[in-house]
Parts: C-alpha cells; sequence; structure tokens
C-alpha cells in the first residue's frame, strides 16, 4: 500500500495515464526506474497500472496494441538491484505482471529483455575508472580503463567504449564468437574488431579480454561474464534519462559498510561529491538512504523529473541530514514536493519510516 500511495503521489495513475492519451501523450513513453528494485513491487504496480489503462483507454486490445505495449514497457519501466537473489526475484515478479495484464502472451516468437540488471546504482562504472599501463609493440602506454571488478578478478575495458555505449554492441557479437570458440586471431573477430575502429591500444585490451572469456569458455563457465560485464555498464548508459524515480533504499549507516575500498567510494561521494556532511563525526552516522536519493536524482532523473522513496524518519531531525533537508547539497538541485509521515503506522518497518516526494530543479 504504501508503494501504491507513492505512485499515486507522483501522478503515476490510470487516470493520469487516460488524460495523458486524451491530450495527445502516449503514456508508455514515460520512462521510469527503481534504483534499488527488492522485489520489484513498484515496478510491478506499474505494468499492473499500465495494464488498467490499456483496458479503459481501448475498446478491444488488439495483438498490435499488446506487443507494442509490451515493447514500450520492456524498454521504459526498468530496475536496478546489487543482489543477485533480489534480481531473480524481481525478474520474475515483472514477468509475472506482463503476464497477468495479458501482455506477456503477445510477445509472439521474439525474445524480450527483462530489464532488471544486478548493477550497482550508486557506485558506477564511471567511478571505477583507472589508468593502465599497456604494453604494444614494444611501446609501453598509459590508457585509460573501466575495471569491472568480478569474483574471479577485474575485467578491463577501454573507458572510451563504455562512454559512447559500444561495448555493449561489441561484447554481443563476440559473445557469438566464443560460442563457435574462434580464437583472438580468427578472421571472424578480427572483423567484428575492425567495425569499432579500436585504436591499437584498445585493441590490444578488448583482445586480452576476449582471450579471458575465451579461456573461461574452455573451463565451462563463460555464460554468466558477459551479461555481468554489461551489468556493471549499463548504470551509465541510463543516465538521467528517467522521468521518474522510484523506490525503497537500502537503510544502512556508512560505519556498516565492510569493504573498505568501497566505503572510501562512498565517503567521497558523501563528502566531496554533494557535500552532505562536513565534519568527520557525523560521517559514520550518514545512512546510504540519503546518499542513495541525491545520487539518484543527479544520476538518473532528467530535469524537472520526480523522485518518489521511502526513507528512515531520521532525516527528520538527525545532524546528519541537515544539509539534505535543507535542499543545499552540492552538484544537484531539488525541492521537496511531498512528504509522507508514517509515525504512527503499524505494522511497517522495525524504524520510524516516511517517503518523500521531490523534483530535480535544473540547476
Amino acid at each position: 500500500w504504501l508503494a501504491e500511495l507513492i505512485l499515486d503521489e507522483l501522478g503515476l495513475t490510470v487516470e493520469r495515464f487516460i488524460k495523458m492519451k486524451e491530450g495527445g501523450l502516449e503514456p508508455l513513453d514515460l520512462r521510469i526506474l527503481d534504483p534499488s528494485v527488492g522485489t520489484g513491487t513498484f515496478l510491478s504496480l506499474i505494468i499492473q497500472r499500465y495494464g488498467e489503462y490499456l483496458k479503459r483507454s481501448n475498446e478491444f486490445i488488439t495483438h498490435e496494441i499488446a506487443r507494442e505495449a509490451l515493447k514500450k514497457i520492456t524498454m521504459n519501466v526498468v530496475g536496478f538491484d546489487i543482489d543477485a537473489l533480489a534480481v531473480l526475484t524481481a525478474r520474475t515478479n515483472y514477468m509475472i505482471a506482463l503476464a497477468v495484464t495479458g501482455l506477456l502472451e503477445h510477445k509472439g516468437g521474439e525474445s524480450i529483455e527483462i530489464p532488471i540488471y544486478m548493477a550497482n546504482s550508486v557506485v558506477t562504472a564511471e567511478e571505477l575508472k583507472e589508468k593502465v599501463m599497456v604494453n604494444i609493440e614494444g611501446k609501453t602506454e598509459l590508457v585509460e580503463v573501466v575495471k569491472v571488478p568480478t569474483a574471479i578478478g577485474d575485467f578491463q575495458i577501454p573507458t572510451r567504449l563504455v562512454e559512447d555505449r559500444s561495448i555493449l554492441q561489441l561484447l554481443s557479437e563476440l559473445r557469438e564468437s566464443l560460442r563457435h570458440g574462434y580464437g583472438a586471431d580468427h578472421e571472424t573477430v578480427r572483423e567484428i574488431m575492425r567495425k569499432y575502429s579500436l585504436s591499437k591500444v584498445e585493441e590490444k585490451l578488448v583482445r586480452d579480454l576476449y582471450s579471458e572469456l575465451l579461456e573461461l569458455k574452455d573451463k565451462g563457465v563463460d555464460e554468466v561474464w558477459i551479461p555481468i560485464i554489461k551489468s556493471h555498464i549499463i548504470p551509465v548508459l541510463f543516465k538521467n534519462s528517467f522521468d521518474y524515480v522510484v523506490g525503497n533504499p537500502p537503510w544502512i549507516a556508512y560505519r556498516y559498510i565492510v569493504n573498505p575500498d568501497y566505503q572510501a567510494k562512498i565517503k567521497n561521494m558523501i563528502k566531496d561529491v554533494y557535500r552532505l556532511v562536513t565534519d568527520e563525526h557525523l560521517m559514520t552516522h550518514m545512512e546510504m538512504a540519503t546518499l542513495f536519493f541525491v545520487r539518484s536524482l543527479d544520476l538518473y532523473l532528467k530535469d524537472n523529473g520526480l523522485i518518489g522513496f521511502v526513507m528512515p524518519k531520521a532525516i527528520f531531525s538527525a545532524d546528519q541530514h541537515d544539509v539534505f533537508r535543507r535542499g543545499d547539497v552540492a552538484s544537484v538541485k531539488y525541492q521537496f514536493k511531498l512528504i509522507i509521515d508514517c509515525e504512527e503506522v503499524e505494522p511497517l518497518f522495525y524504524v520510524p519510516t516516511c517517503a518523500i516526494v521531490a523534483q530535480k530543479v535544473v540547476r
């Protein structure tokens, strides 16, 4: 019900969808992200509302109408989560929602991608960039790469290919060559690389990546790695592209982050990028929910877009949230539109809860 209420307050209602359609706008073109998707509650509800909108705005839902709606929903209603089980659960619930609305049966013989990705919404590939030395033709060159950390080590990808988005298509094409077991010197692999106008250093890095993936294939563990690499990169590709961001971000204090490297990146964002706190004694108390709110609004929302989050009520009074309350953070501007106090609502969560709706303001 809290997710329903937040969607209502954001204006993501069946009634508004119908009015948009009457005004010549297509509500299915709205782009909506849940950056901490969990079990997929918010996105499942949105899909169900789209299903009701289609029923009420069409005398008869033809195969063409349903198929187009399915295509648009799976392009525009997106979720991220860092937890593999959450991603699996959310994808399942997303598919159930599509089935319940009757849309899934209209996909025909085409494959569809359920747009729930195992990705870090806060520390994106842009924060994983670093410069490395690459030896090529007897010379050593310094090149910027994105390091994708995995359980078996880091994959290195030329930053340019991430920034211009070509890495996704390149990986898809290389995946076909991997399935055939072609070596890095196979003409098909060389032809694929030529299509992307790689510099000599970039080609060396891509060849090394391909060789690593081929070695993993020979060990019988190749299928998982390309999707994992793509998932790490996906958030960058969605930068400032959503009309709405919704969700229930993680409620964990900074001091409970175990990984020291990750903690250092989070600290940099809190203190230097957004200046949410400057006093060191407040840093340990800062909650990830607040950073998640600001970061999601900054990274993913279009100008004037709306965000609706479930938040701990500590943001009302705790000293570490003072800058956030005043809307005085660095790098991004926003205006609170609505605060929902859930203090006396039971049962709910184990700590006092609220919900916030805010709008991203053009700087």
